[in-house]
């Protein structure tokens, strides 16, 4: 459809070309007539006539000899007549056939609009946080707090003793272990055998006791040197 009507509108062009150069050389033949008439002694008694005016051409007024003046001043301005009407006509056309062609074509601004309308919208980019590389050795395990029974043993059962020395006792053991000097009453010992032994004056004894548990044993001492009778 776009080519044919192409080709209509440079075969219009081309008419209407045509048309311009036979108008341009009947304005050249009315002159040459003009002139001769005025060699002849016919005074420019004359009027005026207006050849069409076509749009987009120069207006072109021509002058109109006075009736009488020939044959061929008439058939020059008949010709002239035509030849405008002809050019009218033409550049009507022209001028519908090229705004038929505008009509056709896409606007190309429109088109823009519409697909950038249409265009998605960008995704937007989320910043991802850099991985931590992670350390090539574990960290250690905090140990577990040891239980109350692993720091302390179990407290062995206890009991108790009582040491009366008659008279005072200087030096006194349990088990080997000193005790202090003197009386001693409800002193705490473990559970178990005890060897008590005191001195005094030179006098030494000692005595065997079992002490239970939550159990006191008093253990009363003698320490009186014997009388042998001398």
């Amino acid at each position: 459809m776009d080519g044919e009507v192409m080709q209509r509108v440079a075969a219009m062009r081309a008419a209407i070309a045509k048309l311009r150069t036979e108008l341009d050389a009947l304005t050249e033949a009315e002159e040459q007539l003009s002139e001769k008439l005025r060699s002849l002694g016919i005074d420019d008694a004359i009027t005026t006539v207006d050849l069409p005016t076509v749009a987009g051409l120069p207006s072109r007024r021509k002058k109109r000899a006075a009736v009488g003046a020939g044959g061929e001043l008439s058939t020059i301005k008949a010709a002239a007549a035509g030849a405008g009407l002809m050019l009218g006509v033409a550049l009507v056309v022209l001028l519908a056939l090229n705004l038929v062609t505008r009509r056709s074509e896409p606007a190309p601004i429109a088109s823009a609009s519409a697909s950038a309308s249409v265009a998605p919208p960008a995704a937007s980019v989320v910043p991802v946080a850099a991985a931590t590389t992670p350390s090539a050795e574990p960290a250690p395990s905090a140990a577990p707090p040891p239980s109350a029974s692993a720091e302390a043993p179990p407290k062995p059962e206890m009991g108790a003793i009582t040491v009366l020395c008659t008279p005072r006792c200087d030096w006194i053991t349990d088990n080997g272990a000193p005790l202090s000097p003197g009386n001693l009453v409800g002193v705490p010992v473990p559970v178990g055998p005890h060897r008590i032994e005191a001195r005094a004056n030179g006098v030494k004894r000692s005595y065997s006791v079992n002490v239970a548990p939550n159990q006191t044993r008093e253990v009363r001492i003698n320490l009186e040197p014997v009388d042998r009778g001398f």
